[in-house]
């Protein structure tokens, strides 16, 4: 059993956010990506070549029901290796993309995008949860191995 109470967390996202029932194939600035989840103010891409805090750029996605495709401006807000391995067995990346602009012109396409793909993300609050109890736990492991370390004596210190 742990010691440890379960926190509190609270939705801080801004925008509804929904996962995306298969993995959806886009181009952001040159580069093959794989959307994992949408919102409105932005996206998770799932890549194998780094891609830079900052950049900034078009990132088109085709619907695979409708055929149709947008484009819309977003830059890259996060990123980081992923535990995940693509085909030729190379770490992807995980990377967080903001919308940059009014998401309004592409609106339309962007909700039958949801309706094809997406599935709402109801458990994320719960799997922030759990990462919490997790750092938790591991810190309180790693304090007590310190204490216990402590209490060993050194050979020095036996029957002196």
């Amino acid at each position: 059993m742990s010691d440890v109470s379960p926190p509190s967390v609270s939705e801080l996202r801004a925008k509804r956010r929904w996962n995306c029932r298969e993995p959806l194939p886009a181009q952001f600035a040159g580069f093959s990506v794989t959307i994992v989840d949408l919102s409105e103010g932005g996206f998770k891409l799932e890549h194998l070549d780094p891609l830079k805090i900052g950049t900034a750029g078009t990132i088109r996605i085709p619907n695979p029901d409708t055929k149709e495709e947008f484009s819309i401006r977003v830059k890259i807000v996060w990123s980081h290796l992923s535990s995940r391995t693509g085909e030729k067995g190379k770490l992807l990346y995980n990377s967080g993309v903001r919308i940059e602009e009014s998401i309004e012109p592409v609106a339309g396409a962007f909700g039958r995008l949801v309706r094809a793909c997406g599935v709402r993300d109801a458990d994320s609050l719960e799997r922030k949860r759990q990462v919490l109890i997790e750092r938790e736990e591991a810190r309180v492991r790693a304090t007590r191995g310190v204490l216990n370390r402590r209490d060993v004596p050194s050979s020095g210190d036996i029957g002196e």
